[in-house]
């Protein structure tokens, strides 16, 4: 009953910083919406911005995605 949804968005390297935490944060947003939708009520999510947005993932599309961790 005490465990939330953490939901964290990421962006690649390449482009503008700022509008690249822009996306990263409607990226979260948009997965934080579709949860809420699928009936997660909207007080057990919570969005969080990761210390670092930009990931280096194995490439840039991996780069590019939302995190979600459960957390009590």
């Amino acid at each position: 009953a005490d465990v939330k949804a953490v939901v964290s968005g990421f962006n690649d390297p390449t482009g503008d910083p700022v509008k690249n935490a822009e996306l990263s944060k409607q990226r979260a947003e948009a997965v934080q919406a579709a949860l809420v939708a699928a009936g997660v009520p909207a007080d057990r999510t919570l969005l969080e911005k990761p210390a670092e947005t930009t990931d280096t993932g194995a490439t840039n599309a991996a780069s590019r995605r939302v995190d979600v961790v459960l957390r009590k």
